[in-house]
């Protein structure tokens, strides 16, 4: 499983639940800024693509940028493992991810 699968399931999971609450005279609101949360992140990690490196390791081809790299910093870049320390009591969190 790579981070961007494993985010994508997270989020997914927390949006099946928040969905569950939009109704709740006293958890509507917060559920609503919760699930815009859920968005956000999305579109954070597809800000974030993976490309494939001739001989070395893949990188973040898009937003970030790195000396050290063919084009980006490496994958997963700081910003995927920022994201997945949300969830790194998950069984499914590796500790590679961590920034």
């Amino acid at each position: 499983m790579t981070i961007v699968e494993f985010l994508l399931a997270r989020i997914g999971e927390d949006l099946e639940y928040w969905r569950t609450m939009t109704d709740d005279p006293l958890m509507g609101t917060i559920a609503n800024r919760y699930l815009d949360e859920a968005e956000a992140k999305v579109r954070v990690i597809s800000e974030h693509p993976v490309a494939a490196a001739g001989a070395g390791q893949p990188y973040c081809e898009r937003c970030c940028e790195s000396e050290d790299s063919e084009g980006g910093e490496p994958y997963p870049c700081m910003t995927l493992r920022a994201l997945g320390l949300v969830y790194e009591g998950h069984a499914d969190y590796l500790e590679e991810w961590r920034p």
